[in-house]
């Protein structure tokens, strides 16, 4: 892989914000887990599945930080996973940046769990176990954890063959985001758990002209209001 300089930082306590410069020929991809869900408070409230895919207000209201931390950097599309979390976090993040459209990318749609040998859909928990175990297999019908990185990394670089350098944000999920993460940074797949990516936390990845791929930041969380406000 190639190593790129200008670094995308949150450095410390007060998350500064402190792009560098995209190197020549490069495309920087900003990959973002989506905002707070109600799926994601604990304990999730008793609403149905579809309620609970949907942003909760801090969602919301970060969504719009993040397109306002962004916004400098120009970045030209952000694409999206299908579901409605993402979605509504990318329309927010589009609307601060002023585009015209996200494009939806079911690739950086969550990892697919697969079933049981009884045909029963895996949860997250089990497949968590497995990976305790320092195992990542690849059930009926699901992934590993390497099979969910590939196919979003394929994404990476087929944006940058098609549309050449520059910056584009890319909104997915918290296992898909630790498992691209790990895998450019060399970590068996086990070891990407848990997945310690927030809420609408930004990961910053090059991919230069020859398609070779650099995770230059790794998971920064959205830093607080008022250090966004002092900036």
């Amino acid at each position: 892989m190639l190593l790129h300089v200008g670094v995308l930082l949150l450095s410390g306590a007060t998350g500064v914000f402190e792009p560098g410069p995209v190197p020549e020929g490069t495309l920087r991809v900003l990959l973002v887990r989506h905002a707070q869900a109600y799926s994601n408070l604990q304990p999730p409230p008793a609403l149905p599945p579809e309620q609970l895919d949907r942003l909760t207000e801090l969602g919301a209201a970060n969504a719009r930080r993040l397109a306002g931390l962004v916004r400098p950097l120009a970045p030209a599309r952000v694409l999206v996973s299908p579901l409605n979390r993402t979605r509504q976090t990318a329309e927010l993040v589009r609307a601060g940046l002023g585009l015209p459209f996200v494009t939806i990318e079911p690739r950086l749609r969550p990892m697919d769990m697969g079933h049981d040998d009884d045909g029963h859909e895996l949860e997250i928990h089990a497949r968590w176990a497995e990976w305790r175990t320092r195992r990542d297999p690849r059930p009926a019908g699901g992934e590993s954890l390497d099979d969910a990185a590939e196919r979003v990394l394929v994404v990476l670089q087929e944006q940058r063959r098609a549309y050449g350098p520059g910056l584009v944000v890319a909104v997915s999920h918290s296992e898909v985001i630790a498992s691209v993460n790990g895998r450019l940074r060399d970590r068996p797949a086990w070891e990407r758990f848990p997945p310690q990516v927030a809420n609408c936390s930004l990961s910053v990845i090059d991919v230069a002209a020859d398609g070779s791929l650099e995770l230059v930041q790794e998971a920064c969380p959205l830093p607080a209001p008022e250090a966004v406000a002092t900036h």
